[in-house]
């Protein structure tokens, strides 16, 4: 399972080794080791390469509960000072943001290092309407009012295989799978990813 840490990412991937930074996931030679703010500001070196484009699942991977378990939704209350969603206009279930979710959204959208990087949804959730009005409401890290969507390329919600949504994403964006990573908390859709050459990350 993910686990996000403030100011960097901290995935266990498949083979139990730790990515600490969005910039470690390193393609196409995935490198696991934390690397310096030297070598992440000197990532046109063609080894030390940043992915093009960072593909994020969303039940329990950006947020919780998953879309499946609430049974109300939208429309969906925020409160701002909390980054919360409450679901059936505030008389409802809450949702929020796991770990550091905002912070590493703001860390990519925002930070130099990562310039030209791009954000996409793959999801698969039971209410995609419900999810969009979520990207819409919840706001990342840094305090100006910058909503998730805002900082969404594309996005593939929607029943189907995820190996489809990368692959319509790869179209969309023009950005070849082998310079993308993609984030998932199941083990099959990671494997999945994996076989059309994406580095995936549970």
């Amino acid at each position: 399972q993910a686990s996000l840490s403030r100011g960097s990412l901290c995935f266990t991937t498949l083979n139990g080794e730790m990515v600490d930074d969005p910039a470690a996931a390193v393609v196409p030679d995935l490198q696991l080791s934390q690397p310096t703010t030297d070598e992440l500001q000197a990532s046109a070196c063609p080894d030390k390469q940043i992915p093009s484009c960072f593909v994020f699942d969303l039940d329990n991977c950006c947020w919780f509960p998953e879309m499946y378990m609430m049974s109300s939704g939208s429309p969906f209350k925020y409160d701002s000072g909390r980054n919360i969603c409450v679901s059936r206009d505030g008389r409802g279930e809450t949702v929020r943001l796991l770990g550091d979710v905002a912070e590493i959204w703001r860390m990519i959208s925002c930070e130099p290092r990562f310039r030209g990087c791009r954000i996409a949804i793959a999801s698969c959730c039971d209410e995609p309407e419900w999810a969009h009005e979520l990207l819409r409401t919840f706001e990342i890290a840094g305090g100006a009012g910058t909503k998730m969507w805002d900082c969404v390329a594309h996005a593939e919600i929607r029943y189907g295989n995820k190996q489809g949504h990368l692959r319509r994403i790869s179209e969309k964006l023009g950005v070849p799978l082998r310079e993308m990573v993609f984030f998932d908390d199941q083990s099959g859709h990671c494997r999945g990813a994996g076989e059309i050459g994406v580095v995936a990350i549970q």
